[in-house]
């Protein structure tokens, strides 16, 4: 294998050329090289698992809930940007959009009602954890919107009125391999205006929580 080109041998993840840093059984540190890296957009940002390894598992689930959200505003700036440009979007990048806010929102909730009640629920059902949500947050200030179809998919898993949003979103397709019989809009601007929302009301609501 080529090396990549450095002026100096490089010994840190975020390097260049750096593909992993090994610690062996006898301490030493090996360096693992790739020529796939010899180029990178930025040097010396490398972030490690160790400080989030340290949180309880409610901190654990909200901190990947504002993630998914991160990742779905990044979709949909993107996906606006590129249509106005004159580029086509399809409808997949609005199906993933989507999933980064439904799986979002759940670990949202999951995350809020274990902290109250101290125990994670099991349950994807987003009506039941909002319900949840509601009694350890009744405050108005705390309360936001969920797109009514999903409300009304996960009333009742055993009499779908379409697929589930998250298997949708995610695969293009239910359990039966078959897709939705109904037709879905993605709307960047409506979007990116719930993604603002819930980032306003959902840091309130954790801080709220973690007061008590």
């Amino acid at each position: 294998m080529n090396q990549p080109p450095y002026d100096r041998p490089p010994s840190e993840l975020g390097h260049p050329g750096v593909e992993a840093v090994v610690i062996g059984v006898d301490g030493q540190k090996a360096v693992v090289l790739n020529p796939l890296n010899a180029r990178i957009q930025w040097p010396g940002v490398v972030v490690a698992s160790s400080e989030f390894e340290q949180l309880e598992a409610p901190a654990k689930i909200y901190e990947q809930s504002v993630a998914f959200l991160n990742a779905a505003k990044v979709l949909c700036v993107s996906a606006g940007d590129e249509a106005v440009s004159g580029k086509k979007i399809s409808w997949s990048n609005g199906s993933v959009c989507y999933y980064c806010i439904h799986i979002a929102t759940e670990l949202f909730l999951k995350a809020c009602v274990s902290l109250h009640s101290n125990q994670i629920p099991k349950t994807h059902d987003l009506r039941k954890l909002l319900s949840s949500y509601a009694e350890a947050l009744p405050q108005r200030e705390f309360h936001f919107q969920l797109p009514l179809a999903w409300l009304q998919v996960s009333s009742s898993f055993e009499r779908l009125l379409d697929r589930a949003p998250d298997q949708l979103y995610r695969y293009g397709i239910g359990n039966d391999g078959k897709g939705s019989a109904l037709t879905h809009q993605f709307s960047p601007d409506i979007v990116f205006n719930r993604i603002e929302h819930l980032e306003r009301v959902w840091p309130r609501a954790w801080h709220a929580l973690c007061q008590r």
